[in-house]
């Protein structure tokens, strides 16, 4: 049984550094042998080498030359064209004899996560492994409560979209200072602080969903520039798989 583990996130989260990081540290430190695929077909520069590559069939500038298309437009018809060519995609990631298939995407999340070709990969992948998202965000949105929630609240949208178990990480942790986490039973306070009005009521309703949602996960913070926490992101994988499934 193949562990398939799919790194998902916003533009600039650090997706592709994470996913050579981690992958390296599978290799070197838990002596697991890894295959690397990268799903993002606009890509220029990749810090691993990739096992798997969908620019092997998709290509951003062909599209844009054949078609006429400027980038964006070319962005999401290889999106559509991924989701034609699914199959062919699957098969070419099912030859991989690796225990560890790491998989990157599109540096623009909402093209993987809200078009049809990230669910129906992901549904399809399912039939050859176990498959686990990790969402990255970067550490910009846990400098106040409200980003805090809003890391959280996007982090189950994507959960939800991908129907897949999901771990949530912030990258870059060494551009944060010690006290970036917030306490989630206090959340609900500590929104109280930052809004007022409408927005006050907004926030409430945010925090009440985030504490009751939020106890089937945790965030962990990670740092692959510096090749921090990558055993903590193993644990929470971990968790996952074993038969509990206990992520708190």
């Amino acid at each position: 049984m193949k562990d398939i583990i799919v790194f998902v996130g916003p533009a600039g989260s650090g997706k592709s550094t994470l996913t050579a990081c981690f992958g390296s540290w599978l290799t070197k430190i838990m002596d697991f042998p890894v295959s690397y695929v990268n799903l993002d077909p606009g890509c220029e520069y990749l810090p691993y080498t990739p096992d798997f590559d969908v620019r092997e069939l998709i290509s951003i500038n062909k599209i844009m030359k054949e078609e006429k298309l400027g980038p964006n437009g070319a962005y999401l018809r290889s999106m559509d064209i991924m989701y034609e060519r699914r199959e062919e995609i699957i098969r070419r990631i099912e030859k991989l004899e690796s225990l560890f298939i790491l998989i990157d995407t599109p540096g623009q999340m909402e093209l993987f996560v809200f078009k049809d070709a990230g669910p129906a990969l992901l549904d399809l992948l399912k039939n050859i492994g176990r498959v686990v998202t990790v969402v990255v965000f970067d550490p910009t949105l846990v400098k106040s409560a409200s980003g805090y929630a809003i890391l959280n609240l996007l982090g189950l949208v994507v959960q939800l979209r991908l129907k897949t178990e999901s771990v949530f990480v912030i990258n870059k942790s060494d551009l944060l200072s010690r006290e970036f986490v917030f306490d989630i039973e206090n959340i609900e306070q500590e929104l109280s602080k930052e809004e007022v009005g409408l927005m006050a009521d907004l926030a409430a309703s945010c925090a009440e969903l985030v504490k009751r949602l939020s106890r089937a996960s945790r965030i962990v913070a990670v740092s692959a520039k510096e090749g921090e926490g990558m055993d903590q992101l193993y644990d929470l994988l971990h968790e996952i798989w074993c038969t509990c499934g206990d992520l708190t």
